[in-house]
């Protein structure tokens, strides 16, 4: 699979995956995203919290990995 990160924002095009970061410890993030065929995966990072799941800090990067290739697994299926 090749895969190339770019930065960029929902408005200036379309993407494949949005992640929504907020460093609030108290995981001030409410970001409430329905999923609709044709848009965008939604994964959020609030504080200690990965899509509502309570994290160690220091597994924040690789429970983003994962879902992220999870994400792009199943958009090519």
């Amino acid at each position: 699979m090749d895969m190339e990160v770019d930065f960029t924002t929902v408005r200036q095009r379309g993407v494949d995956i949005v992640l929504l970061i907020n460093g609030c410890m108290h995981a001030c993030l409410d970001e409430k995203h329905p999923r609709e065929t044709g848009s965008p995966q939604f994964i959020s990072v609030k504080g200690e919290m990965v899509d509502s799941q309570y994290v160690r800090e220091d597994h924040i990067p690789e429970i983003l990995i994962e879902k992220i290739v999870d994400a792009l697994d199943s958009a090519s299926d």
